[in-house]
């Protein structure tokens, strides 16, 4: 979802249904109509018009994707995203069965152009493009199956990709089934909203670096907790007008660098980046072999292996808390390193 100027436009799943690529409009984030379809018809493959004999119908428990049985039932588009980006909309969106595309149009209610095929290969889901200050174009998304993410350089039209992709987040541990990433830049920092844990538990996450390629690091901002509400899942992040800032599944605000008072650091560290925070105390092996947070009421911390993208030592979490991850031998309460 993305605000240009007072319009709210997002784009939804439409799996194996033609037309596909529903974008909807909206003023206020509550009250939403269906521009258009930006995809007719899925041209990609004879086996979307469901050619029988069928294992299932209507009535049935819905069918898993299953492309031996010579039909694309479940495929088709999965996670959209759209942008907006000189004076166009693009949508970039991938079928399981046969890559990753990109459609454009100077209006929502289109017409949008015939899909071009950024990556004609199987395998991929839930592409979002990402235009930075520099004119850069990049390509963030997942594997079917979920994870890990994957960020691929662009032509700047966002026509073709420029490499096979570096592999920028993979946690299995800590972010299982990783998907959905939007990826956005906010003050300097790059963030990638994305959830884990599969779509009916699954919590949502958002990741942060100060560079684009990482290390990330992350929290999770949203989940089911212990009500009967499906968890949220797959939620963007769109600011209105005067500031606010929400997304599809809540009203949560961005992830700002909480206040805090360390005694290690000897003053707040609101805001601090990694650049300009107080330095550690030379002795720090207490961090080393005891996470200093374990110390708080209902808190359990863990010890973690060290992971390539990134030099976390300790995994916290606790009734009433997000989960929380330090680097051995910094401040556990900046939160730049304990998020």
């Amino acid at each position: 979802m993305i605000r240009v100027g007072d319009d709210y436009v997002m784009v939804a799943s439409s799996f194996h249904f033609s037309p596909g690529l529903p974008v909807l409009t909206s003023k206020d984030l509550v009250h939403w109509s269906i521009a258009g379809h930006a995809l007719p018809r899925l041209p990609f493959n004879p086996a979307y018009d469901l050619p029988g004999p069928l294992n299932f119908d209507d009535a049935s428990e819905r069918a898993r994707l299953d492309p031996a049985m010579g039909h694309r039932y479940s495929a088709g588009v999965w996670a959209p995203a759209i942008r907006h980006h000189g004076g166009r909309y693009y949508i970039y969106f991938a079928t399981p069965t046969d890559g990753i595309f990109m459609v454009s149009a100077e209006k929502p209610e289109g017409p949008w152009t015939a899909p071009v095929a950024l990556v004609a290969q199987a395998g991929f889901e839930d592409p979002c493009p990402f235009w930075d200050d520099d004119g850069s174009a990049w390509l963030v998304h997942s594997k079917v199956g979920a994870g890990p993410l994957v960020l691929r350089r662009m032509t700047p039209d966002g026509t073709r990709v420029l490499d096979e992709g570096t592999v920028i987040v993979e946690d299995p541990v800590n972010l299982p089934v990783l998907e959905g990433p939007k990826l956005l830049k906010r003050n300097g920092w790059y963030y990638i909203f994305a959830p884990y844990g599969g779509v009916e538990k699954g919590p949502q996450a958002v990741l942060r670096a100060r560079d684009i390629h990482g290390p990330y690091e992350w929290r999770t901002v949203l989940a089911q907790g212990d009500t009967a509400v499906q968890a949220p899942h797959q939620g963007g992040y769109v600011e209105t007008p005067s500031g606010g800032a929400g997304s599809p599944t809540s009203t949560a605000p961005a992830p700002t660098a909480a206040s805090s008072t360390c005694s290690r650091c000897a003053g707040s560290t609101t805001g601090r980046s990694s650049a300009n925070r107080s330095p550690p105390p030379a002795d720090n092996r207490s961090h080393a072999t005891r996470c200093p947070m374990s110390a708080a009421p209902g808190l359990r911390c863990t010890r973690r292996p060290p992971m390539a993208s990134t030099d976390r030592r300790w995994a916290c979490s606790g009734s009433g808390t997000t989960t929380r991850s330090m680097r051995t031998g910094a401040c556990p309460r900046d939160p730049a390193i304990c998020a």
